[in-house]
């Protein structure tokens, strides 16, 4: 086909579709704004008070339920709870959990999470920022008692030959 036939049949199709998107439009200009419409609402009476259904308690219920809840008494310790608060001095417990592996790859990172919660270890993949890329760390636990998280990391090093290190957690 001649490029100047093509040219023009593109031309030509351009100001076609031009015109039916513009023309329309200056043709119905005079009908903007009949499509809404002006209702009358009628003003709220002056003397207009919404109806209350519900009824307060009287004070002296409400005194009976206050002395009520005073009599419940509440433990000074939890026992079965062992950790460590943090040293910033927060009041939160720190945690352990064992850093298994990390990774470039998340497939490797999800291969091994795999194999340790196959061995009935709670495992898990969590990414985080390297240096140049992403990381895949795969950690188990979390552990409150650091001496239980290191028994667990002993028994991880021992039956997946792998060099694994218990941190803080979060």
């Amino acid at each position: 086909m001649d490029p100047l036939l093509k040219q023009r049949l593109v031309g030509a199709m351009v100001i076609a579709s031009l015109a039916t998107i513009f023309l329309p439009m200056l043709f119905e200009a005079s009908d903007i704004g009949s499509e809404f419409h002006d209702f009358d609402i009628p003003e709220i009476p002056v003397d207009f008070k919404p109806e209350r259904s519900a009824t307060r308690p009287s004070t002296s219920e409400s005194e009976a339920t206050v002395l009520a809840q005073d009599s419940v008494s509440f433990p000074d310790r939890i026992n079965g709870v062992s950790g460590q608060l943090d040293q910033k001095g927060s009041g939160r417990l720190t945690a352990w959990v064992i850093q298994v592996g990390s990774f470039s790859k998340a497939e490797n990172a999800n291969r091994l999470r795999d194999k340790l919660r196959h061995a009935g270890f709670p495992a898990y993949v969590e990414s985080g920022n390297g240096t140049a890329s992403t990381l895949f760390r795969v950690r188990v636990g979390p552990e409150l008692d650091q001496d239980r998280a290191r028994i667990q990391r002993d028994q991880i090093s021992t039956k997946f030959s792998i060099k694994a290190i218990v941190v803080s957690y979060p």
